[in-house]
């Protein structure tokens, strides 16, 4: 994704959300100022042709005039691989002020996420186990269902959103790969055996349908996202390895607790 982008969806979950961020609005608004400039260097239609016939005019050699090469040298700015180069530089910056106060960032988001998935739980204990587009058999709750409807439904905007934004942080900063087999670990802290029984792997569960799912929502810091896969990671090993040795078993005729662990 185009790095600019990138940045503006995490500027997007923390300005939207009310996440009382890090300073890193004015780091994002001078690589934007830089990107920003850069495209639109270049020079007027015309420019060139009127400097290069008011050297003749003058019977000078238009090679040799100051405006004439000015507008050269403009124009050899325009240039989309030097202006996308630019603009990568720029937001390196900016990407380097994110990793440095990633885990701050994370720390800011927590605080309307967890608001969020409050909500998204009583609105569950109200609503039950319905999917939030089956509006009719919601509305049939009556009393004040509509209301809780919609709280819930702006609830899991904000966790898209600052989940959006969280995946944005990690690109940013290539901290996070994106792999979207653990999108689930994103929102949520998940054991093994529930993320084998549940068939997590790959699913990309709506906010609604994580609470749904049961799941105890839990916005982690790089670190923590890390531990999360590691321990999936490590179950799948393990039974791996559990496997292999009752096939080992299996042909040579032994029990498993013969095999070697």
């Amino acid at each position: 994704m185009n790095p600019s982008m990138t940045a503006r969806i995490l500027l997007n979950a923390l300005s939207s959300t009310g996440a009382k961020a890090p300073k890193i609005a004015a780091a994002f608004e001078h690589a934007t100022k830089i990107a920003t400039t850069v495209r639109s260097l270049g020079t007027p239609p015309g420019a060139m042709g009127a400097a290069v016939a008011e050297a003749l005019d003058d019977d000078r050699d238009p090679a040799d005039d100051p405006e004439v090469q000015r507008l050269v040298t403009t124009n050899g700015f325009v240039n989309p691989e030097l202006m996308a180069e630019v603009e990568a530089i720029a937001f390196d910056d900016f990407a380097g002020v994110c990793t440095r106060d990633r885990d701050d960032i994370v720390t800011a988001l927590r605080a309307p996420f967890d608001v969020a998935a409050t909500t998204l739980a009583e609105a569950y204990e109200r609503i039950g186990d319905v999917p939030l587009e089956d509006t009719g058999a919601i509305m049939r709750r009556g009393d004040d269902i509509a209301a809780v409807w919609a709280k819930a439904t702006a609830a899991a905007k904000v966790v898209d959103t600052i989940t959006a934004g969280w995946a944005a942080l990690g690109e940013l900063t290539r901290t996070v790969p994106a792999d979207q087999r653990y999108r689930v670990l994103r929102i949520a802290a998940v054991d093994f055996a529930t993320w084998t029984e549940r068939e997590f792997e790959g699913q990309k569960l709506s906010p609604w349908d994580a609470t749904r799912a049961g799941l105890t929502f839990s916005l982690p810091t790089v670190s923590e996202y890390r531990q999360r896969v590691a321990a999936i990671d490590a179950g799948h090993a393990a039974d791996a390895h559990q496997d292999a040795r009752a096939r080992n078993a299996s042909l040579t005729n032994r029990r498993i607790e013969d095999v070697n662990p």
